[in-house]
C-alpha cells in the first residue's frame, strides 16, 4: 500500500459500501495526517494478474483501547467477490494481527449486506452493537414545530457557541475534551475507554480533521454542558457526536444543539446533515425523528474474541 498513489483507488471502492463517497483525502488525512502516538496501521492491496486491484484490507488500532484490540476492514471489488479474495485477505490480516497480539477484532458493516454478515460470521463475529444511520436534507427542514426552542433554553441560562466563537484556545480545547470525554463514557454500548488529552489532540483536534466553527458547545455560566460536533463529508455535515451531560438531560439542550446545527450547515453551505445513533440510544433517536431525520441504511458493529495468536474460529 502506498497511500498517495494507492487511494484514489482504495477511495473509490470504499465508496461503493457507503451512503457517502469517500474522499482520497480525507482518508490520507484519517490515517495518516496527524496519528496520535502510538496508532498502529498496516493496509494491503490484492492485486489480480490480469485486472490489477481487486481488493483492500486495513489492520488498525489506537493506542488507548484496551489490550489486544485491533480493527479490521477487508473489502473486495464486487465483480471479484465470491472467489476467495476476502478470505485470504482476511486470514494474511489476521495473522499479522496475531502476531502482534490482537484477542479482539472489531469491524463494521452496513446492516443490509447480508453477504458480508455471513462472511463475518462464518469467520466467528458476533454483533456487538447496531447504529441507526440518518439524515437530513438542510432546505427540506421546517422549524415551524421547534419556534422558540433555543431562546427557552437559553432564557434558562444556557449559552450557545462555538469553539471559533472562544478564539479555540487551548483552555477551551481542554474544556471541550473533558466534556467530550464525559458525555462518550455514558453513551449506551460503548467501551470505557478513552483518549488522554495529548492523544485526543493528535486525533481530533489535527489541522486535517477539526474545524472550530464548526463545533457547537453549550454552557452553563463557566461550565461546558453540551456539544454537537460536526464533521464535513463532501456535501454533507456528519454529526460524530451530540452529548449532553447526565445532570443537564431533559431540559431541551440536545434538541437546541441539533436545531443550532442545521442552521450552521445552511450558513456554511452543506445540503444535509448525517448521523448515526446507537440502537439503545433511544432519547437521541426520539430527538432526530422529530426533528425530521429520515433512516438510512445503518451499521453493525461486529466483534470476534480469540486467544493470543489465534488467527482462525
Amino acid at each position: 500500500m502506498a497511500p498517495q498513489t494507492d487511494y484514489p483507488w482504495v477511495a473509490g471502492l470504499l465508496s461503493t459500501a457507503r451512503a457517502e463517497p469517500v474522499s482520497p483525502v480525507d482518508l490520507f488525512d484519517e490515517y495518516h495526517g496527524s496519528p496520535p502516538s502510538g496508532q498502529v496501521l498496516r493496509e494491503r492491496i490484492a492485486e489480480a494478474a490480469v485486472d490489477g486491484p481487486v481488493g483492500y484490507s486495513r489492520v488498525f488500532r489506537l493506542p488507548w483501547w484496551a489490550e489486544g484490540r485491533y480493527a479490521i476492514h477487508i473489502i473486495v471489488v464486487p465483480a471479484h467477490r465470491g472467489r476467495g479474495i476476502g478470505g485470504l485477505l482476511y486470514d494474511d490480516a489476521t495473522a499479522w494481527a496475531a502476531s502482534a497480539g490482537a484477542t479482539r477484532y472489531d469491524a463494521e458493516m452496513a446492516d443490509d449486506d447480508e453477504t458480508s454478515l455471513r462472511f463475518a460470521r462464518h469467520r466467528g463475529f458476533a454483533i456487538n452493537r447496531h447504529l441507526f444511520s440518518s439524515s437530513l436534507a438542510v432546505n427540506d427542514f421546517d422549524p415551524t414545530p421547534f419556534a422558540g426552542t433555543v431562546d427557552e433554553v437559553r432564557s434558562a441560562g444556557i449559552r450557545f457557541f462555538t469553539l471559533a466563537d472562544e478564539s479555540d484556545t487551548p483552555a477551551a480545547r481542554r474544556k471541550l475534551y473533558e466534556l467530550n470525554r464525559a458525555c462518550s463514557l455514558e453513551i449506551p454500548g460503548r467501551e470505557p475507554t478513552f483518549s488522554t488529552f495529548e492523544q485526543y489532540q493528535q486525533r481530533n483536534l489535527s489541522p486535517e480533521r477539526y474545524r472550530p466553527e464548526l463545533c457547537l458547545c453549550a454552557a452553563d455560566g463557566d461550565r461546558w454542558v453540551g456539544l454537537c460536533a460536526l464533521v464535513p463529508e463532501g456535501t454533507a455535515l456528519y454529526i460524530r457526536m451530540t452529548g449532553v451531560l447526565s445532570g443537564y438531560r431533559g431540559r431541551k439542550i440536545a434538541q437546541a444543539l441539533k436545531l443550532l446545527a442545521v442552521d450552521l450547515a445552511g450558513r456554511h453551505g452543506f445540503a444535509r446533515l448525517t448521523t448515526n445513533n446507537d440502537a439503545e440510544n433511544a432519547p437521541m433517536l426520539a430527538v432526530n425523528r422529530k426533528m425530521g431525520y429520515r433512516p438510512q441504511p445503518g451499521v453493525y458493529l461486529l466483534v470476534k474474541q480469540c486467544s493470543a495468536g489465534e488467527t482462525q474460529p
